[in-house]
């Protein structure tokens, strides 16, 4: 039952960082119409003849370690205790989720700080806090973060990072030894 709520919550939490718009300058999330036209993608999802970017419409569990490598700028090969269970495209157009099963024990902690420093790693601009406003759920850039335990995380273990010009919204979400790991594109 814990796990059921735990998907739906999930499903909630994406619907909502795919929905939410920001009518700052600040890079935020949009609605997938939007997001589409911003990246130039074909409306069908796959790839733009003018990206370099894999295509989002075919991820798969054999190609999705790939993908995150190659567009979102994520190398997870070296997580060789980290099974992975599947890797899809909710929406086939601007996001990668990665499902894996860690060892009994992993701290989540542990995980997200060395995800941050992944991200880190790549980032042209840094990696940024995620603001929220509880009243409309809406989801803003917030403070550059030096580290992960600098980080402000009042919206949860969320964060923004740019890589080859795209904005990108990662959250990784652990419950004991089950990890999903979401890239959303923004912009």
């Amino acid at each position: 039952m814990k796990k059921i709520i735990f998907a739906i919550t999930c499903m909630i939490c994406m619907v909502m960082i795919v929905a939410c718009g920001n009518k700052h300058k600040s890079p935020s999330v949009g609605t997938v119409k939007e997001i589409v036209e911003k990246l130039d993608l074909p409306s069908d999802g796959s790839q733009s003849s003018n990206s370099g970017a894999a295509s989002l419409k075919n991820v798969n569990k054999d190609n999705c370690m790939e993908i995150a490598k190659t567009q979102f700028g994520i190398d997870l090969s070296d997580k060789t205790e980290w099974i992975l269970k599947n890797g899809k495209s909710p929406n086939g157009v601007n996001n990668l989720l990665l499902v894996y099963t860690l060892p009994e024990g992993t701290e989540e902690d542990v995980v997200n700080e060395d995800l941050f420093n992944k991200c880190a790693f790549v980032a042209e601009n840094g990696v940024h806090a995620v603001n929220m406003d509880w009243n409309t759920g809406k989801m803003t850039r917030g403070d550059k973060a030096a580290d992960y335990k600098s980080l402000n995380k009042e919206s949860g273990s969320m964060w923004f990072y740019d890589y080859k010009g795209q904005s990108i919204l990662f959250s990784p979400t652990q419950n004991k030894t089950y990890l999903e790991v979401s890239f959303v594109l923004t912009q």
